[in-house]
């Protein structure tokens, strides 16, 4: 598949969904695994490379074995490594669904700036363009600036880049070993390279008396010239997700969300 050409889409990844958690529920003869291994490694390749009909190859692969379940009362053995391998590609397979607040086939990262001053915003947005692809992320999808003062609101998924033949690695030792780890990185550790590179960011604000930066669980407000960091909570990332008006209000988001202000700060000077 080119750069250009199709993508896997949302219907791709719904399909690829229901075939799979279909298979790990047959009881298959133990000779039979090695060929759901052949098709396992061949969707862990086709999620890597972003390529559409790859996927539907190997799905199509995967579906001729269906019919060869085991009758309930034949007592062969079933296979050890592959159904856990199923179980782990199930799990891959989920970051990639769609849920109701997502827009396309990715898991989407929340990710909004507010400044006061308009005039820097590109300063900004370059600086969290950096903090993202520190974790190999990017933006994927910006909403229009309200402005005036400027505010806005994007998503940040995987970067294509990310999927290069050492994520497809990545991909097929988690899909050896069957440990989701590997395919879907703790939060805490997103978090903490956002964390490590948000150097440039604050430094993008310098010229703005107030600021409000959220990327994902990690948020900067900076309230007349002052900074503060603060590593959100699962139930306050839930009520910004739900309320993102607040994500441009410098003065009382964390009130809002019921944080003290200097439990975490970032000391800036004033510009």
């Amino acid at each position: 598949m080119t750069v250009d050409g199709p993508h896997i889409a949302r219907a791709d990844i719904v399909a690829a969904l229901q075939v799979v958690r279909d298979m790990a529920a047959l009881e298959l003869p133990a000779a039979h695994w090695a060929d759901v291994d052949v098709a396992v490694n061949t969707i862990a390749d086709a999620l890597a490379r972003d390529d559409p009909e790859e996927l539907q190859d190997a799905l199509a692969d995967l579906e001729t074995l269906g019919p060869r379940r085991l009758a309930p009362n034949s007592g062969e053995p079933a296979g050890g490594a592959s159904p856990l391998r199923l179980a782990t590609l199930v799990r891959a397979l989920e970051q990639y669904e769609p849920h109701s607040t997502r827009t396309d086939s990715l898991s989407m990262l929340p990710v909004a700036i507010y400044v006061s001053d308009e005039a820097v915003h590109e300063e900004v947005e370059t600086a969290l363009d950096g903090v993202l692809a520190a974790a190999g992320l990017t933006v994927v999808e910006r909403d229009e600036p309200v402005l005036g003062s400027w505010f806005r609101r994007m998503r940040a998924a995987v970067s294509r880049a990310a999927r290069s033949p050492a994520a497809r690695e990545t991909m097929r030792s988690a899909l050896h070993s069957a440990d989701a780890r590997f395919l879907q990185r703790p939060d805490a550790e997103v978090t903490a390279l956002f964390m490590q590179n948000l150097g440039p960011l604050l430094g993008s604000l310098q010229p703005t008396k107030d600021a409000v930066v959220r990327v994902g669980a990690v948020l900067v407000v900076k309230v007349d010239w002052t900074v503060v960091v603060h590593q959100l909570t699962p139930g306050q990332q839930l009520l910004l997700d739900h309320n993102p008006h607040l994500e441009a209000t410098p003065h009382t988001i964390l009130a809002a969300l019921g944080a003290t202000p200097g439990s975490d700060p970032a000391a800036a000077p004033p510009a």
